[in-house]
């Protein structure tokens, strides 16, 4: 059965994610709740077969010693990760990313089915094997303690109850814009900025180095400052992103009032007084660059 599970791992591991989250109808969804059976997934039935069928030959082959290779393996092809590594990271705990594109209508997710069939395998490999025991429990651990800083790690020490599924970009396709407060009016603002395609594909053409060197109050200030190049990675975000919602906290630092501080996002403001600060200050970076009649272009 060794060939068989050969072929099973490399399956595995070229198969690419076809699994998504579909919106469904009204009519539709409620037949499936009366049958207590909610088909909002379309699931890779061939890898949740190939899941188990691994892990029922692993089961009655019961060698510690084959656990281990298969836990350790990894393609002469590939430079990948062993096994264990890519069954945790690709098919059991994937959380939605920052750079993957999708469709208008999909969002790339992981079922229920295969996350299940997934760590059932990964038990499987674990038991009477501490080789793969210890890969699993390490792999654990790098999700809640930065070990090369020997401290935990900061981007979910705020974090409570934590779900991936609430992280999952909208069946829409749209990813939205989190509320820093007070900052209705400026996430409105920008992400009907957003939808204007020559804006925002002029805004992303920018170069915003060669903003923040010709533009004297950034020269001597890091390119996170720059409101420019803030504002590009939030389209870049609204674009490309698999999360639900976009963090626009290093933008609203990055938008300076007429005081030269950054605007509070506690304090609300006047949606047309703020449309003529941030044009003005978008007007000032573009102007060394070839887009500085971006504005004047598309409104006029």
């Amino acid at each position: 059965m060794g060939p068989l599970l050969y072929w099973i791992t490399h399956e595995i591991r070229v198969l690419p994610n076809r699994e998504r989250r579909e919106p469904i109808s009204s009519a539709y969804k409620e037949q499936q709740q009366q049958k207590h059976q909610q088909q909002e997934y379309i699931v890779d039935q061939y890898l949740v077969g190939l899941l188990k069928l691994a892990a029922k030959i692993i089961e009655i082959l019961n060698c510690t010693e084959l656990k281990s290779i298969i836990g350790y393996f990894s393609h002469a092809s590939s430079s990948a990760s062993g096994f264990m590594h890519l069954l945790f990271e690709k098919c059991a705990f994937a959380i939605p990313g920052d750079n993957t594109k999708q469709s208008a209508s999909s969002t790339k997710t992981l079922s229920r089915q295969t996350q299940e069939a997934t760590r059932y395998l990964m038990l499987s490999l674990c038991q009477e094997c501490l080789k793969n025991a210890k890969i699993l429990c390490n792999l654990l651990l790098d999700q809640h303690h930065n070990f090369k800083s020997s401290a935990p790690r900061q981007d979910i020490t705020h974090e409570w109850s934590f779900d991936p599924l609430s992280r999952q970009k909208s069946l829409t396709g749209y990813v939205g814009m989190k509320n820093q407060g007070a900052t209705c009016y400026l996430n409105s603002l920008l992400q009907q900025f957003f939808l204007i395609p020559p804006f925002r594909q002029g805004v992303l053409s920018c170069n915003p180095y060669l903003s923040a060197e010709n533009t004297p109050e950034l020269k001597e200030m890091d390119i996170n400052d720059s409101l420019l190049y803030q504002l590009q990675l939030l389209f870049s975000n609204l674009l490309l992103s698999d999360r639900r919602d976009y963090d626009t906290c290093a933008l609203v630092a990055s938008i300076k009032g007429y005081d030269g501080q950054s605007i509070r996002p506690s304090e609300q403001q006047d949606v047309g007084e703020f449309y003529s600060l941030f044009c003005d200050r978008l007007e000032t970076l573009l102007k060394p660059l070839p887009q500085r009649r971006l504005l004047q272009d598309v409104f006029g």
